[in-house]
């Protein structure tokens, strides 16, 4: 992760988007501003998913396999079955998840060599169109990109996204940060800022719970996740 920080250090126009979240090593947000903090590195059977940034915003797995391989060095992974199975993971709304005004980012890590043949894949999903959302998600065989990390953002003045960078469906692991300030949402994947889409989409009011995986009644994602945060102001 340190491509991002040198990035972060040299490139001041998106310092002020990539400050909401200051990477460690890992790729996990630091706990100043982290809101939730799902390793996902629970064993094989486990039904909770866990958060260990002392927010208490603990999830529910519906159909994950937890205790997988997960990225070097990070330990253990859930794999989502798509739609076959149905999997997602779901963490109750809280305040704390509630961006409002402040800026937010969202970071996680994926592996996946499939493509959704209709619709995409949701990966971190709170809300839905027409209200305000925000949400990371893997386009499918039919969008514009396809293969690619769309980050979207829908709050009170208006809905905006910023999407781009490789194909991600190569069977590795791959770190993506979604961003949003009061001035730009940022995409960054394995260190590399991809997308700026210049926009101040305004407060972002969300009071539904927190979906990784699904959005759930469709869009099944199929591939393993870790190490999923939420970072805030």
């Amino acid at each position: 992760m340190s491509g991002l920080v040198r990035r972060a250090a040299a490139a001041p126009v998106v310092a002020a988007v990539l400050s909401v979240m200051a990477v460690a090593p890992t790729g996990q947000a630091s706990a100043g501003t982290v809101a939730a903090q799902w390793n996902m590195n629970e064993k094989a059977g486990a039904t909770v998913m866990a958060d260990s940034s002392g927010n208490n915003n603990n999830g529910t797995l519906h159909h994950v396999t937890a205790g997988v391989a997960g990225a070097p060095g990070l330990g253990t992974a859930y794999q989502f079955g798509g739609s076959a199975k149905k999997s997602y993971v779901e963490a109750p709304d809280s305040p704390s998840l509630n961006p409002g005004t402040h800026p937010i980012s969202i970071s996680l890590w994926l592996k996946t060599t499939k493509v959704a043949s209709s619709g995409d894949y949701d990966l971190v999903r709170k809300g839905d169109y027409p209200g305000q959302e925000y949400k990371v998600e893997l386009d499918g065989a039919k969008e514009v990109g396809p293969d690619e990390i769309a980050c979207t953002f829908h709050g009170s003045h208006a809905s905006s996204n910023a999407t781009g960078g490789p194909r991600l469906s190569d069977g590795k692991w791959h770190h993506v940060i979604c961003a949003e300030s009061s001035t730009a949402i940022t995409l960054t994947i394995d260190g590399v800022l991809v997308k700026k889409t210049t926009v101040d989409v305004g407060s972002i009011s969300v009071t539904t719970p927190v979906e990784i995986g699904a959005h759930p009644s469709f869009d099944y994602y199929s591939g393993d996740l870790q190490d999923v945060s939420i970072a805030i102001g």
